[in-house]
């Protein structure tokens, strides 16, 4: 189970291969640095986020943040957009200090949310306002912690500050159609969100689609939590929902990954996972070769192994972001994974240390520029079936 953690991060990837290398177990090392002390019912929670307070947005249309920033030589949209994007950041806090994230600017963890909306929730700027909440994630060991009840109280205060974010977006943008979009522990609050207050609501009406990345989703997730909303099977399919976990050819599958259903918490170990090819947008399917791939997007983190594991900022802010680099590597679906050529040379190294060729880090750099035009498709999409019903 405690492998689980190993590679939602950059530092993290740098502890395992080091470890592995030497021979010593990566886990046992590394959870003594991130397993709070104290038990959830101790831990200081911090004051739960104002969503009226444009401070606790780390995207709000008009407010400079990364997700505003476009590829160096790409074209930025013009105007603003009839579509808004509520997305939901993946896990950057992974201190041993507390159970969820305080939500102090002068952090790593704040810090490393601008630069992943650089990486990932910038593909949506071209198609949409961007909206995207600060909240008090849960820290990573709270994945890892599947026989207490410590790492699932932190899970689910996380998931109350997206639910209170969720319903200030849904006050700001007045009954415009919506994304929902997100990244590992962030697919992890989003599927409950659309499970719990979307699917089968009148709000479904309004969603045109929902990018939920990186976090393994098993197939019975529709029909027992999401009863109404389908994965997308073609690349214009809209009120649907797509997702894709990233691996090497000879990669392997994690086990431990925790999903919340209605009945309680379950694995997805022994499941039937979906996988949405991000070249071809096509549920399986065959081989998309990389002449077909219109962009990977690499950003740098910046900032090291102390700065995460202490939460000390590395005073590093994203200005830019790189020109795209074409035709990076083909995509195949695999029995609910998805594989790609081997990242162990080039840009994306770094995120593919781990002998397991796990490359989750960088579900969404791989396929960026995929991922910016096919939601700008699907959005026009929808606004087309919109006009064409009434």
């Amino acid at each position: 189970m405690k492998k689980f953690c190993l590679l939602l991060l950059p530092a993290v990837a740098a502890v395992a291969a080091i470890c592995f290398a030497l021979g010593i177990r990566s886990e046992d090392v590394f959870a003594y640095y991130i397993e709070p002390s104290e038990p959830f019912a101790r831990s200081p929670a911090g004051t739960a986020p104002d969503y009226a307070d444009r401070r606790f947005w780390a995207a709000w249309p008009g407010k400079a943040s990364a997700a505003e920033l476009t590829p160096a030589g790409e074209a930025a949209r013009e105007g603003p957009a009839p579509i808004d994007v509520f997305f939901i950041h993946p896990t950057s806090y992974i201190s041993s200090a507390t159970w969820n994230d305080p939500l102090l600017p002068d952090t790593r963890s704040w810090e490393m949310v601008d630069i992943i909306l650089g990486a990932q929730a910038s593909a949506f700027n071209l198609c949409c306002e961007v909206y995207a909440p600060h909240y008090r994630q849960a820290t990573l060991w709270s994945f890892l912690d599947r026989e207490g009840s410590d790492g699932p109280a932190a899970l689910e205060l996380a998931y109350s500050d997206i639910e209170r974010a969720f319903d200030a977006f849904l006050a700001r943008t007045h009954g415009r159609p919506f994304i929902i979009a997100s990244h590992s522990q962030g697919t992890y609050h989003a599927l409950r969100l659309l499970a719990e207050h979307v699917d089968g609501r009148p709000l479904q009406q309004r969603l045109v689609a929902a990018y939920l990345v990186g976090y393994w989703v098993p197939l019975d997730t529709f029909g027992r939590t999401l009863r109404h909303i389908a994965p997308c099977e073609s690349a214009s399919d809209t009120g649907c929902v797509v997702h894709w976990s990233t691996y090497g050819e000879e990669g392997v599958r994690r086990s431990g990954v925790p999903h919340w259903y209605p009945s309680g918490i379950e694995v997805a170990d022994g499941k039937d996972l979906l996988c949405t090819n991000p070249l071809s947008w096509e549920r399986e399917g065959p081989r998309v070769a990389a002449a077909e791939n219109p962009g990977a997007l690499y950003v740098s983190p910046g900032g090291s192994l102390l700065n995460t594991l202490l939460n000390v900022p590395a005073d590093v802010a994203l200005a830019s972001l790189p020109p795209l680099l074409e035709h990076w590597t083909w995509a195949a679906c695999d029995h609910g994974l998805l594989r790609v050529a081997a990242q162990g040379d080039g840009v994306f190294a770094e995120a593919s240390t781990d002998p397991r060729q796990d490359y989750h880090l960088i579900d969404y750099s791989l396929f960026y520029q995929s991922v910016r035009e096919n939601a700008l498709l699907r959005s026009r999409n929808y606004s087309t079936l919109r006009v064409s019903n009434r």
